[in-house]
């Protein structure tokens, strides 16, 4: 009954300014100018489009819009009943090489691999508010798994790897946001700082994670071509380019 009498008066005012001609264009430019303004300071657009954000179609941003909790990663609703995992990482369990990279003045891109594709299995995006860096996917392409992958169809727990190892042409994949963890020229070339290879995933995320192949590939390849890492804890490891 309050917001309906709210309704009555504000309806009554907007009449009373609509009768006068004088105001009827500045009343238009107001409310649309108030409607922006407010869409900017109350609504989503601030916390999904803070710089830097790859991942600003991603769940967590989408879903809902109220302010964002970053003391934990993302949980989805869509979760099922039956689903016992607790994939949902909290903000002590994040490494704090992270933290590390965010005092740093440079502020260039880093490279975080693996990525599976399910945004509830996705918390690279959480990583990212904590690093206040730039972020570049890694991909592999020849990545085989046992599960993952159906005809037609593509599951939560799909590494990017593996939609990419489809290509025919390896060399026709070209992507703003991707790269390959095989060329590290391409990574130079767009400046990157810190290759970062996930060991293994906090929480109960590394039961969902099937183990790929090339962390271990990498880990070899990296250590001759580009020497010690830079940083490694139980979960990460990092090269500096």
């Amino acid at each position: 009954m309050s917001l309906l009498f709210v309704a009555c008066g504000i309806q009554a005012g907007l009449d009373a300014i609509a009768t006068r001609a004088e105001f009827r264009t500045a009343l238009q430019n107001l409310i649309a100018f108030a409607g922006v303004a407010a869409l900017l300071l109350a609504g989503p657009l601030p916390q999904c489009y803070v710089t830097p954000n790859n991942f600003t179609s991603h769940g967590a941003f989408q879903y809902r819009y109220g302010r964002m909790d970053w003391s934990h990663s993302f949980y989805s609703d869509l979760t099922p009943s039956d689903f016992t995992l607790n994939t949902v990482i909290q903000a002590g369990e994040v490494s704090p090489f992270y933290s590390t990279l965010a005092k740093e003045p440079d502020g260039r891109p880093i490279v975080e691999y693996p990525m599976m594709i399910g945004d509830h299995f996705n918390p690279l995006y959480y990583y990212q508010h904590f690093s206040k860096r730039p972020v570049i996917v890694g991909y592999a392409t020849g990545v085989a798994l046992p599960r993952g992958l159906a005809a037609g169809n593509i599951y939560g727990d799909t590494y990017i790897d593996q939609v990419l190892s489809l290509a025919h042409d390896p060399s026709r994949l070209q992507f703003r946001n991707f790269v390959s963890m095989d060329d590290l020229s391409a990574m130079r070339t767009r400046g990157v700082e810190y290759i970062v290879l996930h060991k293994r995933f906090e929480s109960q995320l590394y039961a969902v994670a099937m183990p790929l192949p090339d962390l271990a590939r990498l880990y070899k390849e990296y250590c001759e071509k580009i020497g010690a890492p830079a940083y490694e804890d139980a979960h990460v490891v990092s090269w500096r380019l």
